[in-house]
């Protein structure tokens, strides 16, 4: 019930006996902070690759980086005025804060044109420069984060799964650090603890806000249409589609994906009540039919390895 967007980070949980424990990942995260501090680089740039180009980001040529990914017209131009406004203002870059926001600015616009491209290593080289001039932005520390999520579930080398696992775990905790309540941030952070590492203590303290900040009960009431003063029912069919897409951001993907991981968290806690719980939740939201039915399976699983549990002397 996860969303590939974001959730596909923490897929692979740990397979090899016993997991990998938190002393042994912090050890490891250590080792290689300080073998690349060592080289000069920074310690969550990864490992040096061939084909890494030694240019500023103003020197680079990002449409022609991206032209192979099939960039369409009107893409093209606006990463090409992007790059050229890059370049004018790295020349002024150390006169008015101004100036220095828009370079962070469009540094960032330029790595999310590269993301959405699934080019994170170079999206990431652009962000390291935005954060370089805007380091207390919440937002660039969390795209940078994703960045890092994704090169790790790429990675087949376990040395470098774990610098790009160290590199978002402080990228988020420093968005949250900025902002406690940046929701985005509280689920990718879950996610790592969760399936990463299998911290359900911490998975769930992370859950917990980010359901309270989202305030999932009241955005439930409301798609239900128990505020009548919100929705008026639909008097035509493509009202009814508008309210329907509508219902779909309020009780979708990522606030249903938080139930359904909580659930976990509280089953990996051995609270199985508490599971069910949020299961029942999750499914009480879902606008989709198959979800519910799923959240209702997975709670009624929950509550018969509870009885099982109970009655085995």
């Amino acid at each position: 019930m996860v969303t590939r967007q974001e959730m596909e980070v923490g897929e692979r949980a740990n397979r090899s006996k016993g997991g990998l424990g938190r002393k042994s990942l912090g050890f490891w995260v250590l080792l290689s902070i300080l073998l690349l501090s060592c080289s000069g680089r920074n310690a969550f740039d990864g490992p040096v690759r061939p084909e890494e180009q030694l240019l500023s980001i103003e020197e680079q040529n990002p449409v022609a980086m991206l032209r192979e990914k099939g960039l369409s017209k009107s893409q093209e131009q606006r990463l090409k005025a992007l790059a050229k406004e890059l370049k004018v203002l790295s020349k002024d870059i150390q006169k008015p804060l101004l100036q220095r926001a828009r370079y962070a600015n469009r540094s960032q616009a330029i790595a999310l044109i590269f993301m959405n491209h699934g080019m994170y290593r170079e999206a990431r080289r652009y962000l390291d420069k935005a954060i370089e001039f805007e380091g207390n932005n919440a937002t660039l520390f969390y795209y940078r984060a994703l960045c890092s999520g994704w090169l790790m579930k790429n990675s087949i080398d376990g040395d470098e799964r774990i610098v790009y696992q160290g590199q978002a775990e402080w990228d988020y905790e420093r968005s949250l650090e900025i902002k406690p309540d940046y929701t985005d941030s509280l689920y990718g952070l879950s996610v790592l603890k969760l399936f990463e590492e299998q911290d359900f203590e911490e998975a769930a303290r992370l859950l917990d806000r980010y359901i309270a900040g989202r305030n999932i009960r009241k955005q439930a009431a409301q798609a239900r249409g128990e505020d009548p003063g919100r929705r008026k029912k639909a008097r035509t069919l493509r009202e009814a589609q508008r309210q329907a897409k509508e219902l779909g951001n309020i009780a979708g993907s990522k606030d249903i994906n938080a139930l359904f991981m909580r659930a976990r968290a509280a089953y990996g806690l051995e609270r199985p009540n508490e599971a069910a719980g949020f299961y029942e939740w999750a499914g009480a939201v879902a606008i989709s039919q198959e979800v519910r039915e799923h959240a209702e399976q997975l709670k009624n699983r929950v509550l018969q390895e509870n009885e099982y549990r109970a009655d085995t002397p």
